[in-house]
């Protein structure tokens, strides 16, 4: 899932990644195409503009406006841009490809290939401050394999999940699944009781006009909170002080997104 190394001086291949989620992009979503020093703009594929942060503060457009913070409803790259920064995965694949521990710090797979237990770090809050427990991620994998949700087809190979106890998760599969790491990278974790308590419990049909209250607030475990959210006009960040993450590599307190999807006005804007 997602960390940042912010230079002061020049920008780095990859720090588009690395700045908007602490690593939390999968180097896909965003692709840094030219290094510039901070007082220029970076241009990313046409994705994203960003202004380098001279004082915790990042601000960067793009020219279409997220729609969903929910992770379970939608597999849009420019939602997951926003929604990598405020949930995290069990999982992590970092730039070189492996598979390293996020929420989860070790897991072991048995024999056959057909259960997986995962082990969840003990230090996890979510942005209300409840904890993390090994229920919470059960209920997020059954909540995104169950219709409509857009991640279905992503884990249908997963039979069943449920918590063993507060910290540990046991998920079965159909058959050996030797992606299943891979998969559940794009995973993200969210309450189960924060999701209950607003209606959340079972994903929507986004594209046939269907919603819910997590279409638009999130709860996650991640390494920003969402302040203010004004749907196609901005949407501000704040660093989640209580993250169990490391934030030392950066110094950003705040984002600030705008959608505009006029380029000269996009670069304009910053």
């Amino acid at each position: 899932m997602r960390r940042i190394v912010m230079k002061l001086r020049y920008l780095v291949s990859g720090l588009i990644m690395a700045s908007l989620l602490l690593g939390a992009c999968q180097p896909e979503v965003v692709e840094v195409i030219k290094e510039v020093p901070v007082e220029k703009i970076v241009e990313v594929e046409k994705i994203v503009e960003v202004e380098a942060p001279k004082s915790g503060k990042l601000k960067f457009t793009v020219p279409v406006e997220p729609d969903l913070l929910d992770p379970s409803v939608s597999s849009s790259r420019y939602d997951a841009v926003v929604i990598s920064a405020l949930y995290d995965a069990l999982v992590f694949r970092n730039n070189d490809g492996d598979y390293v521990p996020w929420l989860a710090e070790s897991w072991d797979v048995s024999a056959d290939g057909l259960v997986w237990t995962f082990q969840l770090r003990s230090d996890v809050t979510f942005h209300d401050g409840t904890t993390l427990t090994a229920g919470d991620a059960a209920f997020s994998i059954i909540r995104a394999k169950t219709d409509p949700s857009d991640m279905v087809d992503l884990i249908k190979s997963i039979k069943s999940a449920r918590a063993i106890d507060d910290l540990t998760l046991e998920i079965k599969t159909e058959g050996p699944n030797p992606i299943l790491l891979n998969q559940l990278v794009q995973i993200f974790i969210m309450s189960e009781s924060w999701a209950k308590a607003n209606g959340c419990e079972v994903s929507y049909n986004w594209d046939a006009g269907e919603t819910s209250y997590c279409a638009s607030a999130a709860n996650g475990t991640g390494p920003f909170k969402i302040t203010l959210r004004e749907q196609d006009v901005r949407t501000h960040f704040k660093r989640n002080k209580s993250w169990w993450g490391d934030h030392s590599t950066h110094n950003i307190e705040k984002i600030e997104l705008l959608p505009i999807k006029n380029d000269a006005t996009r670069v304009a804007a910053l």
